[in-house]
């Protein structure tokens, strides 16, 4: 049988990726003034977010994907026969996950011969990313999607992600840490190094420069 790959769009996959195994994304929401909200890579790119970032003097919020969202993109495949293998950001970080299989529950009452698979990437950003590009691959090289699942439920337990930021800002914006260890940090070059793994961001160390 036939399914589709979906991802979220905390999924930084390459965009010529994305075209190359015709992956299908489920845009989280970002807004400058808690009003309006855009698709991100829809409504707003990334280097519009990373302008806007520099003007606005708000910090953005984000929005989940909501049930709704998840549920218009899976019918449409689901109403010609096509299964669904969707990827979702850490539900550590976000509700995405829970959203798609709010999505699924609903939805397989009414196409209960179709797979529906959630998958919990443990993940983020080129993480995700990583993993949905893997289970392209597999899927081009002919497994099925209860293959696919079984092989990514094992990966997905083998990556990590180490990160900096160039500026303590937006830590400091956004609560992460407190004023004096951001003026302290800025004054001394300090940058904190960060690891995303299983699921969860840990301060790894800090270097100066």
């Amino acid at each position: 049988m036939d399914y589709q790959i979906i991802t979220d769009s905390s999924c930084d996959l390459p965009i010529h990726l994305v075209e190359a195994f015709h992956v299908v994304r489920v845009p989280f929401y970002v807004s400058f003034n808690g009003m309006t909200y855009f698709k991100e890579n829809v409504d707003i790119t990334p280097v519009q977010f990373y302008q806007k970032l520099h003007e606005e003097k708000n910090l953005p919020k984000t929005s989940l994907p909501s049930i709704q969202d998840y549920m218009d993109i899976f019918e449409p495949f689901l109403k010609q026969g096509i299964d669904i293998l969707c990827f979702c950001l850490t539900k550590k970080f976000s509700g995405s996950y829970q959203s798609a299989v709010n999505a699924q529950n609903i939805l397989a009452e009414s196409y209960p011969e179709r797979k529906i698979r959630i998958i919990d990437s443990i993940s983020a950003t080129a993480g995700e990313g990583l993993l949905v590009y893997e289970a392209c691959r597999m899927k081009e090289a002919g497994m099925t999607i209860d293959e696919v699942c079984e092989k990514v439920e094992l990966l997905k337990h083998t990556s990590k992600i180490n990160f900096t930021v160039d500026s303590l800002e937006y830590l400091q914006k956004g609560g992460r840490i407190g004023k004096a260890a951001s003026l302290a940090g800025s004054i001394l070059n300090i940058k904190p190094i960060m690891l995303l793994e299983k699921g969860e961001l840990y301060p790894a160390s800090k270097v100066r420069g």
